[in-house]
């Protein structure tokens, strides 16, 4: 089958420079010189162009758009203004946490001056325990008596009057703090 297909072969063969190949008249071209310019192209094109950096941007409450403040085209950073929203239901309950922020204030300088009364009362109950002890004291030097002894019943009298002097201011002071204690009570 081989030698078959070698002996059909071509058929005719040509040899070369034998055969005169006609080509076709070509007229009315020239020929320019190359130069080298720069041109503008514009492509027309369909489709989505996508930022590189998004975000989804939506509001956490329901309300009317007042001010729109950000143009589409802005670059915007966080914690920019873009839309200011009415919403009533969030002014009230706005309005309502400042009464009740104001409200706290009020009940923590009540607080603050319930706290320093009760300071002033311990540091006056402690006072006035004080007082009644020097009190009690000196009414027990009393009771004792003078010593037999002249020179001794002398000194023991000079200290009596101190003594009486120190119950006196000690009275009065006793005085004062009880006063004050009702007053705070």
């Amino acid at each position: 089958m081989v030698s078959l297909f070698m002996q059909t072969g071509c058929g005719e063969k040509i040899k070369p420079g034998e055969q005169r190949v006609e080509r076709p008249l070509v007229t009315g071209v020239g020929t320019e010189q190359v130069a080298l310019t720069k041109e503008t192209f514009y492509y027309e094109a369909s489709g989505t162009v996508a930022a590189k950096n998004t975000a989804l941007v939506s509001a956490k409450v329901m309300g009317e758009v007042r001010d729109i403040r950000a143009a589409l085209s802005d670059r915007v950073r966080k914690g920019d203004v873009l839309l200011v929203i009415h919403s009533p239901d969030i002014e009230a309950r706005a309005a309502a946490a400042q009464e009740a922020a104001g409200e706290a204030g009020q009940g923590l300088m009540v607080a603050k001056e319930q706290m320093e009364q009760d300071q002033e009362k311990a540091r006056l109950f402690e006072k006035r325990d004080e007082l009644r002890e020097r009190l009690e004291a000196i009414k027990r030097d009393y009771r004792k008596g003078l010593d037999a002894d002249a020179e001794e019943r002398a000194i023991q009298l000079e200290n009596a009057e101190v003594l009486d002097a120190i119950a006196r201011a000690t009275e009065e002071e006793l005085q004062r703090i009880e006063k004050r204690l009702s007053d705070l009570a």
